[in-house]
């Protein structure tokens, strides 16, 4: 789809709900704080590129959560919202509910973000010794989240944060969780004779440092620890914003073009798009792919946790050919004279 067609469709359908609801560009600018000279604003004349844009414009017009993700799953590269985000993204589902509860209140709850999550950071502060509960799966959690009492207090999100603290910890285990698994492999190989065995800070060549700090520590939360004492502590571990960083991370483990896409979804991400740099990332990633049976081979009887069916040296050569993708496609790229955006 070309910038030209999807700036149209996005002006369209900007036209469209504001018509419906009785609205103009003017009312929306002024809704989420954005410049406006009476005929253009940044917005309406080009897709925004912030995600905050989209959640600001979809609260102006009372749109709902799943619209809203719909809007940046499909109009930007950033990530859907995610409700054990508790930091930031569960204060925007928190208030875009809010605000669809209250379509006449005359309230911006858009402009209310910093104090609610000011809030919320107490609240979870307050509590972090305190966690009793089990965790929640996500689809679970932003059902409960729905059915939350609203009030300009936030006491219904004192209460929803206080029931569910142990859900919060395991936010993004699942996409971790499928890294842990391609580290897994690549590390399973037994070293040659004479070699020392891989181990994740041995990989730094082959991944960036950022990649391994990442990687690095327990899968299931996403708390860092006390370097003194095996104690998580409040601080968030970092887990990358950007959708290039993403992808850079999942070639530089070796997925293939369904890896990435499946990846990318659990990160609450689009799959790769079918034309423009994504376009052809994907189809150069199908043709590694058929070029590599051997590497396919072994990723499934790895996942199926049988790698002892593939020979030892046959596991090696396979891990190889994981760890050299982003290289192959960097000299690819290179042959054809267009920069590597992923290196």
């Amino acid at each position: 789809m070309s910038n030209l067609y999807r700036n149209k469709k996005w002006r369209s359908l900007l036209n469209e709900i504001m018509e419906q609801q009785g609205v103009d560009l003017a009312y929306v600018a002024d809704y989420i704080g954005a410049p406006y000279n009476g005929k253009e604003t940044v917005f309406y004349a080009k897709i925004p590129k912030k995600r905050t844009r989209f959640i600001g414009i979809g609260m102006a017009l009372h749109q709902s959560l799943d619209t809203i993700n719909d809007w940046i799953r499909e109009y930007s590269s950033n990530h859907t919202l995610y409700v054990k985000d508790v930091a930031e993204d569960l204060i925007w589902i928190y208030l875009i509910g809010l605000n669809q509860k209250n379509p006449g209140s005359g309230v911006n709850f858009y402009k209310m973000f910093e104090e609610c999550q000011a809030a919320a950071l107490t609240i979870y502060r307050q509590l972090w010794d305190e966690i009793t509960l089990g965790s929640l799966a996500t689809a679970e959690l932003e059902m409960e989240l729905q059915q939350v009492r609203y009030d300009d207090t936030f006491e219904g999100l004192r209460e929803f944060i206080t029931d569910h603290m142990a859900s919060f910890r395991t936010a993004y285990s699942r996409p971790r969780k499928m890294l842990d698994r391609f580290v897994d492999c690549i590390l399973k190989p037994g070293a040659p004779e004479g070699t020392r065995r891989r181990t994740l800070n041995s990989l730094r060549g082959y991944l960036d440092d950022s990649m391994i700090n990442f990687l690095s520590g327990d899968s299931e939360t996403i708390h860092t620890l006390d370097r003194k004492t095996p104690v998580q502590v409040i601080r968030f571990k970092p887990v990358p914003k950007n959708r290039k960083t993403h992808i850079s991370l999942c070639l530089a483990l070796g997925m293939t073009r369904g890896e990435v896409d499946e990846y990318l979804g659990l990160m609450g991400f689009a799959p790769l798009k079918r034309d423009g740099d994504e376009g052809r990332l994907a189809e150069m990633l199908t043709r590694w792919e058929k070029k590599r049976p051997l590497q396919r081979a072994y990723k499934e009887a790895c996942f199926q946790g049988e790698p002892d069916a593939i020979a030892p040296e046959a596991q090696r050569k396979a891990v190889q050919e994981m760890l050299y993708l982003r290289h192959d496609l960097q000299q690819e790229y290179k042959k054809q004279g267009i920069l590597f955006p992923y290196g």
